[in-house]
């Protein structure tokens, strides 16, 4: 994953935490290929929400963070990975300040 992702060596703790998060939605062959969850619930589990690990998105810049009028409203942050059991939050890598940010 972190070759893939060209992500600088600091990351590698998010790309074990995700790993470690998909490993668990995986269907596995002693479970007669359900996953974890679903031998545990018996119902599928939610993955519309996965994307690949440093997957290029954009996250939007309040005004209060623009330098003008005229400049990007958007700036480009990395995938890392997934908050707790959410379906609706993601870890990002900021490149500019170097920081983790979830959104």
């Amino acid at each position: 994953m972190m070759l893939d992702s060209q992500l600088p060596s600091i990351l590698w703790v998010e790309a074990i935490n995700t790993a470690n998060y998909l490993h668990a939605r995986s269907p596995m062959a002693a479970n007669k290929g359900m996953t974890p969850y679903q031998k545990l619930y018996g119902r599928k589990l939610e993955v519309s929400h996965l994307r690949l690990f440093g997957y290029t998105a954009s996250q939007f810049l309040p005004a209060s963070q623009r330098c003008g009028k005229f400049t990007a409203h958007v700036e480009v942050v990395y995938m890392l990975g997934y908050v707790n059991d959410s379906t609706t939050l993601w870890r990002l890598w900021d490149a500019n300040r170097k920081r983790v940010i979830l959104a």
